[in-house]
């Protein structure tokens, strides 16, 4: 549901969702332990990760953490 949505209980994903690769994708359709393959983008320089919700990653440097709640 939205309310479990990763966008609702992890909003600090929202800038490195990639909006272009994603197409009709949006963050609101998955849970943050979603096994969904999905693009990230890094807000600062631009590069693409292509990688599971509920996968901790690295994209350029930045951490970003997905953890359900």
């Amino acid at each position: 549901t939205i309310d479990e949505s990763a966008s609702r209980t992890n909003p600090e994903i929202l800038p490195y969702w990639d909006v272009k690769k994603n197409g009709a994708l949006k963050p609101t359709m998955f849970s943050a332990g979603s096994k969904r393959i999905v693009f990230w983008k890094c807000p600062k320089c631009g590069n693409t990760d292509q990688n599971k919700m509920n996968v901790a990653r690295r994209t350029c440097g930045l951490t970003i953490l997905y953890s359900p709640h």
